[in-house]
């Protein structure tokens, strides 16, 4: 029996294109688990491999450390359209359970096939919606995938079909976190610059300012943050004109940590003073503070955010020399 299924298994690799070894992989597994895949292989041969895939997670459920079932699913889950990523999956499972598996470079090269194969389709889909696309939300996520995908003309090409500025906008920033994210930081920088051009035209100042302080945060991830700190002053600028208190508030408080992060703390001081909303202020406070710890620069926080004269707080707050009492919080510095 044992060397039976091992033939039926060795059939169903070897209809793959998988050369399979014997050995730790196909160790004895529970009676169940080894039904289950006898099964799914039979499934596979018809072929109706969804239900190899139900067979096969049986198996698993069974047998959850055993290699072979990984293999199993990635070969059954390679055969079904679009699940490319899933089979990735498996199959890295595979390799890493059975690090000395025979056939590791056969499976390694299934999986460079599958990757390109997903990288195909997701291009083809990424066209399409552009093709299809009649709104700007539509394109702007066009645009963002293009990006993603690394397709930067594709990227730029859909964020200028784009009418609205607040979407065009996204899509542009998406485009040059993408050209950082690849390490061309001077692309990004020009995309960027495109991307403040483009926030002016917006009319809504929330926006405005919102989209202004997202700009921000690239630029001072692609080394600039100069001009993320005369970025920060205009989302200020344009923050000031909205007329909820509580919005105006909430953009603030992304504006003075983005200055923080770029390193203005006299700026985010100032900023944190002018934040109306006691709980968003607080928020920002303790945002500030976060960033703070992951910079280890608590203590040059300490001497230039926000010395205050109010009741001491939480030791979090204390930390960048901030005080609060529980129903206000104090901006107003020592003199």
């Amino acid at each position: 029996m044992g060397t039976m299924i091992r033939v039926v298994r060795a059939g169903l690799a070897a209809a793959f294109g998988l050369s399979i070894a014997f050995g730790p992989a196909y160790a004895q597994l529970p009676a169940g688990a080894q039904d289950a895949i006898d099964k799914g292989v039979i499934a596979a041969k018809v072929p109706d491999y969804l239900l190899a895939v139900r067979y096969f997670e049986d198996a698993r459920k069974l047998a959850p450390d055993a290699p072979v079932v990984y293999l199993n699913l990635g070969l059954a889950e390679s055969r079904i359209p679009g699940r490319e990523l899933r089979a990735i999956a498996w199959f890295g499972a595979y390799l890493t359970a059975y690090s000395n598996a025979p056939n590791a470079s056969v499976v390694k090269e299934q999986i460079l096939s599958l990757r390109a194969r997903n990288t195909s389709n997701l291009l083809r889909f990424i066209a399409t919606l552009q093709k299809v696309a009649r709104q700007n939300a539509n394109l702007r996520d066009a645009a963002i995938l293009w990006a993603e995908v690394g397709d930067l003309a594709e990227a730029h090409k859909a964020a200028d079909l784009t009418s609205d500025a607040d979407w065009k906008r996204a899509a542009q920033t998406a485009i040059a976190e993408g050209q950082v994210d690849a390490g061309d930081r001077t692309g990004a920088r020009e995309t960027l610059a495109i991307a403040l051009k483009t926030s002016d035209l917006i009319v809504d100042m929330e926006a405005k300012a919102m989209g202004q302080a997202l700009i921000a945060k690239v630029q001072i991830r692609a080394g600039d943050s100069a001009g993320a700190v005369d970025t920060l002053a205009s989302a200020l600028r344009s923050a000031d004109l909205i007329q909820s208190t509580r919005y105006r508030s909430h953009v603030q408080g992304i504006v003075a940590v983005a200055q923080f992060d770029a390193g203005d703390h006299a700026g985010a001081r100032k900023t944190i003073e002018s934040i109306q909303d006691v709980e968003l202020k607080r928020s920002a406070i303790i945002n500030i503070s976060r960033e703070s710890e992951k910079m280890s620069a608590a203590s040059k926080l300490n001497r230039e955010i926000l010395p205050a004269r109010c009741v001491a707080g939480p030791p979090l707050l204390r930390a960048i020399g901030l005080r609060y009492s529980i129903t206000t919080m104090c901006a107003a510095p020592v003199h």
